[in-house]
């Protein structure tokens, strides 16, 4: 079993979906030619590693990539997420296409692509085992041997058309409340239309499960409850059950969600309760702790799981191996999983936290805005609109943020005006909000009904945990570190010394948008076991570029 990733969820660029799930192995530059048949250009054609069919619409849209120029070449830089590069090209009628697979060690050589005729494939999805289709299902296309995936169909129609290059893949059909179904396709040029009929995706017993009484787990070990505990011990209470795992980034992250809701709602805990249910992959609860010693300093800000921790049986009785003989047998396939148990002891279902609020007495906004505010919120943005930035960190933080029509006009901002923010990281909200609206003039105010984003009146003040980052971050680029950095532009190093430090870098979206930062200034440097700062002032000094800590991040200025 392993963790689904969406390219929803590696950014906020596609959709603003969600968390970040994935950590990109390098950022690459990617360049060559798309041809025709007979090797002649083909100008005005679609390039990406990545391309989804839109659920509205139904067209095939890339995400990311380039348009082909008059001599069909094109160019970007792709942060790669698997051992190989697939890059998929369509001509504008999506009447042709072409597929590239590019090995690690080819990454800086020219790519073509040859665009034929595409192949349509078609179906539908369905299980028997349900009793009827799933609620939503998911399509991929993936290289053989499942190496790269470039193509993805999701939906809530059951019934499927997608069109691709003639090549060899794995189509990978999954969804709510099923196991997934993996089937090798060969698409053939001279087949351009391929019925694969319907598709039975067996059901998941966690889904069975709904509406009955929740079965009884086998547990190696428990905190905060005696091993023997059952869910009937709760009975009276709604119990989430968050099902995770140490080596799961987005585990992590939202137990620490989960740790500001416990505290939250802490008059209420009489009504609810929540487990964390540790995967059998560690041999005792020391080890779970050791293995999130640097998890708990970071992302759960120093504090303790407030609420009982339960750790599975690993599979076949041996501690230390698999995922769990309880998570085995709920077929649980992705991780984090949540589920909802009501106070009689029935299971209603996969669920987050924001379903179990609704089950207790709300919390009046005005003391919800500060914690709020301090929420780790760990996503990818880049350059987002600022509408849809404010909306996915409404929703983030199950606060309204509303952003007024008077201040804007006096910022002179529209709503559709770009962020500038480019960024990978965990930070509280706000540091977001705080980052995403400086280059625009604008703050965040707190009112009776949200936040509301108005014309700024004067720098920012650091709040207390901000503080406290701030100064483990300047404490830990005080220590030694190493990295490596040839002829890279600006934009790359912050992911750069991501990938060495595990720390968030950020171009100072003030000092762009006022044009005092070229994000395209080569730097270089290397340093082996240095004080990070003090390499790092070296790295941009010959550029004219300082770091600052600020808002949870080292920044990038002028």
């Amino acid at each position: 079993m392993t963790r689904r990733w969406t390219m929803a969820a590696v950014g906020l660029a596609l959709a603003l979906a969600g968390p970040i799930e994935a950590r990109a192995q390098a950022v690459v530059k990617v360049e060559g030619r798309v041809v025709d048949a007979d090797g002649k250009a083909v100008a005005g054609a679609d390039v990406a590693s990545f391309w989804s069919v839109d659920e509205k619409t139904g067209d095939l849209k890339p995400f990311g990539g380039a348009k082909t120029d008059a001599d069909g070449r094109f160019a970007f830089k792709e942060e790669v997420y698997f051992p190989e590069l697939a890059l998929a090209a369509y001509d504008a009628g999506r009447e042709r296409a072409g597929l590239a697979v590019v090995p690690k060690a080819d990454f800086d050589k020219p790519v073509e692509v040859r665009l034929a005729p595409v192949v349509r494939v078609h179906g539908k999805l369905d299980s028997k085992g349900l009793g009827h289709a799933p609620p939503w299902a998911n399509i991929y296309l993936f290289t053989l041997p499942e190496k790269a995936r470039f193509l993805s169909r999701a939906s809530q129609d059951m019934e499927f058309s997608l069109v691709a290059p003639a090549g060899e893949y794995v189509l990978d059909a999954y969804g709510s409340d099923v196991l997934n179904v993996k089937k090798p396709l060969t698409l053939k040029p001279d087949q351009p239309d391929v019925d694969l009929g319907t598709i039975d995706l067996p059901a998941q017993a966690l889904a069975l499960l709904k509406g009955k009484p929740f079965p009884d787990w086998k547990l190696a070990d428990a905190r905060g409850v005696d091993k023997d505990v059952s869910i009937a011990d709760f009975k009276g209470k709604w119990v989430l059950v968050d099902v995770w795992g140490y080596w799961c980034g987005p585990c992590v992250r939202q137990l620490g969600e989960l740790i500001d809701f416990y505290e939250e709602h802490e008059a209420d805990r009489d009504k609810f309760e929540i487990l964390a249910l540790h995967d059998g992959s560690v041999k005792d609860l020391a080890e779970m702790d050791a293995k999130t010693e640097g998890t708990k300093r970071s992302v759960w800000r120093g504090r303790d799981l407030p609420f009982p921790v339960l750790l599975d049986v690993g599979e076949g009785g041996e501690q230390g191996a698999g995922h769990g003989e309880t998570i085995d047998v709920l077929q649980i396939q992705g991780f984090p999983t949540s589920l909802l148990i009501d106070p009689e002891g029935v299971l209603v279902g996969q669920t987050n936290a924001a379903m179990l609020a609704k089950k207790l007495p709300p919390i009046p906004i005005a003391r919800r805005i500060p914690r709020a505010l301090d929420r780790f919120v760990a996503l990818g943005t880049d350059s987002t609109p600022l509408e849809k930035a404010m909306e996915f960190f409404s929703r983030e933080a199950d606060i309204p943020i509303i952003l007024d029509e008077e201040s804007l006009k006096a910022a002179g901002v529209k709503r559709d005006e770009k962020t500038w923010l480019k960024l990978g990281a965990g930070l509280s909200l706000r540091s977001w909000l705080g980052l995403s609206l400086d280059a625009l003039g604008l703050d965040v105010k707190p009112a009776d009904d949200g936040l509301h984003v108005v014309k700024a009146e004067g720098p920012r003040e650091q709040s207390p945990l901000q503080q406290a980052t701030n100064r483990a971050l300047v404490e830990k680029l005080a220590r030694p570190g190493s990295f490596t950095i040839e002829n890279a532009e600006l934009e790359d190093v912050p992911g750069i010394l991501e990938a060495a430090t595990g720390e968030s870098f950020v171009l100072d979206p003030v000092a762009l948008k006022a044009g005092r930062l070229d994000p395209h200034a080569r730097v270089s440097g290397a340093v082996k076991d240095a004080p990070l700062d003090k390499a790092i002032e070296d790295l941009l000094k010959p550029i004219g570029v300082r770091h600052v800590v600020r808002d949870e991040a080292i920044l990038f200025t002028k």
